[in-house]
């Protein structure tokens, strides 16, 4: 077993933390470059990913969400397909723009961003099918393993939950 490496604190302009995976040249967060909206064409994208699998699933699933959202897929960052967009704020002061719903045709598998139901309601996955996730994200395997109409009702309630609300 490999000894563990000591973690470096890497900093940026004005002493800000950035993230260790950090491109070089970079100022900010990781987030802040992630989830930048590009002009990058969201089918040349799904058509140039090399795992033919990872390809097909994210084509059905980026056809799904946008036949449920009824709003055209754009590329956000290098690898992110979202679906609208949502300002958000911490309570540390930081804010910006991310997607509201997405995916990502990764090596290892599909992620879908924005589907996991709030905490009290985690039983709506129980039906859904093969995947393991984390805190905010799905991750699928194969889009075959999971049950169709679950996926489609689990869009369409975050789809409605990340919407603009009236305070």
């Amino acid at each position: 077993r490999r000894a563990a490496r000591p973690r470096r604190r890497l900093t940026g302009g004005a002493g800000r933390r950035v993230h260790r995976y950090a491109r070089s040249g970079a100022t900010g967060y990781r987030a802040d470059m992630a989830t930048e909206p590009t002009d990058v064409n969201v089918d040349d994208y799904l058509s140039a990913v090399p795992n033919n699998r990872r390809r097909n699933d994210g084509i059905e699933v980026t056809r799904i969400m946008q036949e449920i959202t009824g709003e055209a897929p754009r590329m956000w960052g290098p690898s992110m397909i979202g679906f609208g967009s949502a300002d958000y704020q911490y309570e540390s002061g930081h804010s910006g723009t991310t997607f509201r719903i997405g995916l990502a045709p990764r090596t290892s598998a599909l992620v879908l961003y924005g589907l996991i139901p709030p905490a009290d309601e985690l039983e709506r996955l129980d039906d859904l099918g093969e995947f393991t996730r984390s805190k905010a994200c799905i991750y699928v395997k194969r889009l075959a393993g999971l049950d169709e109409a679950v996926l489609r009702d689990l869009i369409t309630r975050a789809w409605a939950e990340s919407g603009p609300r009236e305070l």
